[in-house]
């Protein structure tokens, strides 16, 4: 006979986003922040990542979200460094 654990954390299940609405980031009825396909935000230069965004609640999630922001952060300053 096979037994089976299965742990889930379930850590940050409320997003806090105070400081996101103060900014005036663009909020989901849920209040979790409402992000475009590489983490950004309605503000420019503001990204978001984990539990606070909408998707699965996971670290691999959040890892994975971060590395598509930090992608998105460094070719905006490369931009902005060949537009000098």
């Amino acid at each position: 006979m096979l037994e089976k654990v299965v742990l889930y954390s379930a850590l940050g299940v409320r997003p806090h986003s105070r400081l996101a609405q103060r900014l005036e980031v663009a909020l989901e009825e849920d209040r979790r922040i409402k992000v475009d396909s590489h983490q950004g935000t309605n503000i420019e230069g503001v990204y978001a990542v984990g539990d606070v965004v909408t998707g699965l609640n996971q670290l691999g999630v959040s890892m994975a979200q971060g590395e598509i922001a930090a992608l998105a952060i460094h070719n905006r300053l490369r931009e902005h460094k060949n537009d000098r």
